[in-house]
């Protein structure tokens, strides 16, 4: 399964959507993983599996280029422009591919039986009868 580590190390918490859930990029943080899926939506690019690739000028530019329009940046007021550049600049993007692995199950891991049926339908009966 491939995923996208995106590295916020900026200053500033940020956070976007994709089919319904948060993701939370973090001031500093450690990084937060993306589906593939997610990561190409909300960075508007369809991201490589090649970290040289991820941080190579152009591929950044790319990026920053849907990341402006998406989260506001490029609006001219302000400077809004360029100080999204800045926060973006302390941006990473590391590709990560996450391997299954079969683990083998104890037995005090499996959930109790639930009894026999017939169980609980005497104790409903029992319960009308005392009624």
């Amino acid at each position: 399964m491939h995923q996208i580590k995106v590295i916020n190390g900026s200053k500033t918490d940020f956070m976007d959507r994709f089919d319904g859930l948060a993701y939370k990029f973090p001031a500093e943080g450690a990084g937060t993983n993306l589906p593939l899926e997610a990561a190409c939506h909300i960075f508007g690019v369809d991201f490589p599996m090649d970290a040289a690739i991820c941080e190579s000028e152009d591929f950044r530019a790319e990026i920053f280029r849907n990341l402006s329009r998406r989260w506001g940046w490029n609006i001219h007021e302000k400077n809004k422009l360029a100080v999204g550049a800045a926060v973006f600049k302390k941006f990473s993007f590391v590709p990560v591919e996450l391997k299954t692995v079969e683990l083998a199950v104890k037995n005090q891991d499996l959930p109790l039986p639930r009894g026999d049926v017939n169980d609980t339908t005497e104790d409903a009966d029992e319960e009308e009868q005392a009624v």
